[in-house]
């Protein structure tokens, strides 16, 4: 299993894949365009993608990457704070960041994320940061109306949230 460690932001996210000597970086844009790029660069049973739970920005990552089949973690980041911390690692970049992330996965191997229901995604979250197409925020992420838990009244239009 090779391990590729993610640091994520809001715009980008930089990936640091094993190489010979070390590991090579390289940036995509947060969205679904570049997402699918990285995903492009990834064997399902080959590859385990680590990252740190950093707010909303991971999540997108996340749903694609499971829907791809790819293995991947959310780890907490006082975990990869205090790995640096013991590896004695001082400047703070991107790049570093997700080789440290990489090593940590390397490492630590942990565990497998997994989402418990496609319910729980937060679609307006995404599709107002502009991830997602207007298409995807429907019933195809969400399963329930959260104004009514009826799904065939939402699509009716004649649940409790449409009603006025």
């Amino acid at each position: 299993m090779l391990y590729i460690g993610i640091d994520i932001s809001k715009a980008t996210f930089v990936a640091a894949f094993p190489a010979k000597n070390g590991y090579m970086t390289e940036t995509f844009t947060n969205d679904t365009k570049g997402i699918r790029k990285f995903i492009g660069k990834l064997s399902a049973g080959m590859h385990h993608c680590v990252m740190e739970a950093t707010g909303n920005y991971c999540f997108l990552l996340l749903y694609l990457l499971e829907r791809a089949g790819i293995t991947a973690s959310l780890v907490n980041p006082k975990k990869i704070k205090n790995c640096s911390r013991v590896m004695m690692s001082v400047t703070k970049t991107d790049e570093k960041d997700a080789r440290l992330i990489a090593d940590f996965g390397k490492k630590m191997h942990p565990a497998t994320y997994k989402f418990h229901s496609d319910s729980l995604m937060l679609p307006t979250q995404l599709s107002l940061q502009g991830m997602l197409p207007a298409i995807e925020t429907t019933w195809q992420i969400r399963e329930t109306c959260y104004g009514c838990r009826s799904q065939q009244a939402h699509k009716a239009g004649v649940c409790s949230c449409h009603v006025q």
